[in-house]
């Protein structure tokens, strides 16, 4: 008998001839065999048996008159997974729901796979040859195929419910299956042939959103029951079981997903906690103490102050919201005096005199450190200086700059029209020296470059022919020059000659050499041209403005004078009135604006 079954397989040759024996001794074998014995019982098939039905496969597909055949036999293949899903599958899933769910169809799938398993070996010929002059789907991945629209076109609502409510009860403190969850969140990177698209789409996705609207809710009630230090700590522990969650069930990506948690859980506290918790909070973590000195919550959460230099070289500082308040004094070193305010990030400023002395202050702890001079430093009096302040948000590195040029009148380079860029680390107490500028900084208004958006910016000219103005911005990170668009408006010719300042944390250019009067142009959002609004003030007002300070009131501005005073303007009534401050001289050299923090200058060995 099976002599006479081994001849009839022999000659087999067409498709109608060889399937029923397949159909018989290979699939209905498989198939009850995992009826009954699971996937334990892993030798169903025998190494005759393997060659065996691989030849049958091979003398229909084989390069002859009947290759017709050869489709035939990729399509039933094909049709033997959708009859066992719809024979098997899914009649064992309906009903079912939650964890139940969840097991049974981990048990159909490992059942599922040891029958694609065994049929894409005997059926091997056609990988080899057949699919890919065809284009079709490959032998697994037909079956992965059939397997995600057949199953999860029917239950993948039920499947991701289910996997999200453990989720959820594991993140209230319950107990959950976790290889569970594993197990089938890994089904999805293998129907997609080990790509994320089913993965992201039907899990991970659905997984964010529940996430944020789980942690919206938590955050509400813990700000409500817990001082600010518990909350970050809380904070901080659930960030850690989150990643817990993702080495332990999901895929590494997802960490960047769930990344968001941080910010969800950041925004509700940083818009409550006051200047005086601060320093307690950054004690927290490394995390929350970057966060606590970036420059987003510094800008969102720290009241502006005013620091005054007054014509005896004398400095002030007041908060913005108390004008008509108290002044307080900050003493620098013995014979030594500020005349210029350069610039000022997280309550650290940057002072300097003609003399080329620099100082870095924290007006609020009172310290103060001496910035030393550059060893490049060009000869005084036969050059120009120039110096911003600003902030590295790479490296966390607070940075001097310098731009200097030889007067074309000195002695010492009378051909040389470069502009050097030197860069000075406070953290590490060093200055180098980077490639020229490549614009022309020769400019009558020796001005500090306005730092903005991770930039210090100077008014400048092009190299090119035509030597049309520019705003040139100094990128800290990676200290090189970008152009910043001016106002459409502008002379493109005539604005190297207007004055460029911070005003409200914008950008703000200053037009005062027209007849007509006072043109302030403030860039409200950054590198956007369209950006640029303008308010004026009429040249028959009979005051001289230089320089905006910082808004005060419902929109009102402070301004230096030309006569050293200080003055507030009202862009509403188009007014200006007085300002006198308790303590403060009535002649004001130069000033800026600061927030309060604990940040110490004192970062290196500084002179």
């Amino acid at each position: 008998m099976a002599d006479s079954a081994a001849v009839s397989v022999k000659n087999a040759r067409s498709f109608e001839e060889v399937w029923p024996i397949l159909q018989v001794e290979c699939i209905n074998k498989l198939i009850h065999s995992l009826d009954h014995e699971g996937p334990r019982h892993s030798q169903i098939f025998t190494s005759d048996d393997y060659m065996r039905f691989y030849t049958l496969v091979f003398e229909v597909c084989h390069p002859n008159p009947l290759v017709p055949g050869i489709r035939k036999m990729y399509d039933q293949y094909e049709n033997t997974f959708h009859d066992y899903i719809c024979s098997k599958v899914l009649p064992s899933l309906r009903g079912k729901e939650n964890q139940d769910l969840l097991k049974e169809l981990l048990k159909q799938w490992t059942n599922y796979r040891i029958l694609a398993r065994w049929l894409s070996r005997f059926f091997f010929y056609l990988d080899r040859y057949f699919i890919p002059k065809a284009k079709l789907p490959s032998l697994t991945g037909t079956s992965h195929l059939a397997f995600y629209n057949l199953v999860y076109g029917e239950i993948n609502g039920q499947v991701t419910d289910a996997i999200l409510s453990l989720i959820h009860k594991e993140r209230e403190g319950e107990q959950i299956d976790r290889t569970l969850v594993k197990e089938i969140l890994d089904i999805y990177v293998v129907m997609g042939e080990d790509s994320l698209k089913y993965y992201k789409k039907d899990f991970e996705e659905l997984m964010v959103s529940a996430t944020a609207v789980f942690y919206s809710r938590k955050a509400l009630d813990w700000i409500s029951n817990m001082s600010y230090e518990s909350y970050m700590l809380e904070v901080e522990d659930r960030l850690k079981q989150e990643e817990s969650r993702v080495s332990s069930y999901m895929r590494y990506q997802t960490k960047y997903k769930l990344s968001e948690v941080r910010s969800l859980l950041s925004h509700p506290i940083i818009d409550i906690i006051p200047a005086k918790s601060v320093g307690k909070c950054r004690c927290v973590s490394k995390s929350w103490k970057d966060l606590l000195y970036s420059p987003e919550f510094i800008s969102k959460t720290h009241q502006e102050n005013l620091i005054l230099i007054s014509s005896s070289h004398s400095l002030h500082t007041i908060p913005t919201a108390q004008m008509d308040g108290f002044s307080k004094n900050i003493e620098l070193f013995p014979d030594t005096s500020a005349e210029i305010f350069v610039g000022s990030f997280n309550g650290l400023v940057l002072l300097t005199n003609e003399e080329g002395d620099k100082f870095l202050v924290n007006p609020t702890t009172l310290q103060k450190v001496r910035v030393p001079n550059s060893p490049l430093a060009l000869y005084r009096p036969g050059s120009f200086n120039m110096h911003g302040f600003g902030y590295d948000s790479s490296s966390h590195d607070y940075k001097v700059v310098a731009l200097s040029y030889f007067n074309t009148d000195n002695e010492y380079e009378p051909d040389c029209a470069d502009t050097f860029v030197d860069v000075y680390s406070v953290r590490s107490g060093v200055w180098k020296r980077l490639d020229s500028s490549p614009y022309d900084h020769a400019v009558p208004d020796l001005a500090s470059g306005a730092f903005v958006n991770g930039a210090i910016h100077w008014l400048a000219s092009s190299k090119e022919r035509g030597l049309r103005s520019v705003i040139a911005a100094f990128d800290l990170v990676r200290e090189v020059f970008d152009e910043i668009p001016a106002p459409s408006s502008v002379d493109v010719e005539r604005f190297v000659f207007h004055k460029l300042v911070v005003l409200g944390g914008c950008l703000c250019m200053v037009d005062s050499i027209g007849s007509d009067g006072i043109d302030v142009w403030i860039m409200k959002e950054y590198g956007l041209a369209d950006s640029w609004t303008k308010f004026s003030i009429n040249g028959d007002s009979g005051v001289d403005v230089v320089k905006p300070l910082c808004y005060v009131g419902d929109g009102e501005v402070v301004f230096l004078t030309e006569e050293e005073s200080l003055v507030v303007y009202d862009p509403i009534s188009e007014t200006f009135r007085d300002m006198i401050v308790d303590g403060v001289p009535a002649n004001i050299l130069d000033g800026g604006t600061f927030v309060e923090s604990l940040v110490s200058p004192v970062f290196s060995n500084h002179v």
